[in-house]
């Protein structure tokens, strides 16, 4: 009997390739990611057919081509990183920093919120980090972040920390043109625009 096709996002593959890091296995990810084993066998078996990742003992690590790409997205991006602020205590909140990105319109809030986000804050760093129109103190996130001047920095809230992690994500890679390459015609990511 053939079982139903697994189901999984772009996002889902953006974010298991992120989360590669160290050698990984496919548990792990498959917790991390929100997704069920299948869908993560199938994930995992396209990044190794881009030739992306190899599969070790211990697990999943970057091929050359897979640690080549992942340096640019880092020299774009840093995170996803769990953080806290005082608006949502409740809440999982994930930021993302996009280095050099300078200050993002309302559409990076939106596109977080139609990926899930429950609520988002969109800042930018000059002297101080900041959200337009907003007289709020932000520096315990700039620590947390460490965020430079010019970077913006986009936090996704959700019940669930994987699904404030995929809305930042989602986010982020609408937002930044160095990361737009990652943005599939059709995607899950395309429902910001």
């Amino acid at each position: 009997m053939v079982g139903a096709k697994p189901s999984f996002s772009d996002l889902d593959v953006v974010l298991t390739f992120l989360l590669m890091g160290s050698s990984k296995s496919r548990i792990a990810l498959t917790k991390q990611v929100g997704v069920g084993e299948g869908a993560m066998r199938s994930i995992l078996d396209a990044l190794k057919e881009k030739a992306l990742i190899v599969s070790t003992n211990q697990g999943h690590e970057y091929s050359a081509k897979g640690a080549d790409l992942r340096a640019q997205i880092h020299a774009a991006m840093s995170g996803p990183l769990r953080v806290y602020t005082q608006f949502f205590p409740e809440s999982a909140q994930v930021a993302i920093v996009l280095k050099g990105a300078g200050e993002l319109s309302w559409h990076a809030r939106d596109c977080a919120i139609a990926n899930g986000a429950q609520a988002a804050l969109v800042l930018s760093m000059k002297d101080r980090l900041y959200a337009a129109g907003l007289d709020d103190d932000f520096s315990n996130l700039a620590g947390q972040t460490q965020a430079k001047k010019g970077d913006a920095v986009i936090v996704a809230v959700a019940k669930e920390p994987v699904v404030a992690t995929k809305a930042a994500l989602a986010s982020s890679i609408h937002s930044s043109q160095k990361l737009s390459h990652m943005n599939r015609r059709n995607s899950q990511i395309d429902n910001c625009m």
